[in-house]
């Protein structure tokens, strides 16, 4: 976009901030982003054993997994 002197458009641009969020959330509750990420990559119970990083594709997906996080966080594992 940068290159092509464009903009996001206001689904990808708040996807983007989605994202971003999660990242930080996730860093603070796993503890460091390699540890996250490593999470992030295996099937999730909470998330019907998917894999957590197969379901940002999508807003409502990037959502599910930002409330998993938040259900690890306060330890509501099931």
């Amino acid at each position: 976009y940068r290159s092509n002197f464009t903009f996001l458009d206001r689904t990808t641009g708040e996807h983007l901030v989605r994202m971003v969020s999660l990242y930080e959330k996730g860093y603070e509750v796993f503890g460091s982003v390699p540890s996250f990420n490593s999470w992030m990559h295996k099937p999730a119970f909470g998330l019907g054993n998917q894999i957590p990083f197969n379901l940002l594709e999508t807003p409502g997906g990037t959502d599910l997994v930002t409330e998993e996080v938040l259900r690890i966080e306060f330890g509501d594992l099931a």
